[in-house]
C-alpha cells in the first residue's frame, strides 16, 4: 500500500473564508468597535427624534450640532481663543 496524504486547507486560508460581511470587514479594515459606537449614536439620535416629536433631525438642528461639535473639538485640540500659538 502506498502512503498517501490528503492536503487540507491551512487555518489561515480558513480564516479568510467566512461570511460576506466578515470578508468585507477584513478587506476594508473597519473596526467593529467603531461600528458599535455609530450604532449607539444612531439609537440616541432616533430616541431624541422620537421624544421631540420630529424636531431633532431637522437640517437647522443638524447644522447647529455640527457648529457646536467643531467648536468643542477645536478647544479640545488646544485651538481656543485664549491659547493662541505664535
Amino acid at each position: 500500500m502506498a502512503n498517501t496524504t490528503i492536503a487540507t486547507p491551512s487555518s489561515s486560508v480558513r480564516q479568510t473564508q467566512g461570511t460576506a460581511l466578515q470578508r468585507f470587514l477584513q478587506a476594508t479594515e473597519i473596526d467593529t468597535r467603531l461600528l458599535g459606537m455609530i450604532a449607539a449614536l444612531l439609537c440616541i439620535w432616533l430616541g431624541f427624534q422620537y421624544f421631540t416629536g420630529g424636531l431633532f433631525l431637522t437640517p437647522r438642528n443638524l447644522w447647529n450640532l455640527t457648529v457646536q461639535a467643531a467648536s468643542v473639538s477645536g478647544h479640545g485640540n488646544g485651538h481656543g481663543a485664549r491659547h493662541r500659538h505664535p
